[in-house]
């Protein structure tokens, strides 16, 4: 493009997309870190590994909807 032209807006339009195109790519490659919750404690009675495993779990599921997130198509 000579300096001083002004793009076509067709041109203007199919320049946003590939440079969105790219971003897309960019994002596509995003690995999540799973959360570490640590050690748990048992003090305090009642069914505390239920409640552990429970908690584990719902880590887990949170962590696999986020990722899944990053990877749906449609970004």
């Amino acid at each position: 493009m000579i300096a001083g032209e002004q793009m076509l807006p067709e041109n203007r339009a199919m320049e946003h997309i590939e440079i969105l195109k790219n971003k897309i790519k960019e994002y596509e490659n995003i690995e999540l870190e799973p959360y570490d919750a640590g050690i748990f404690s048992d003090s305090g009675g009642g069914n505390v590994g239920w409640w552990q495993d429970y908690i584990r779990a719902e880590l887990e599921r949170a962590h696999d909807f986020y990722q899944s997130q990053l990877s749906e198509e449609d970004l």
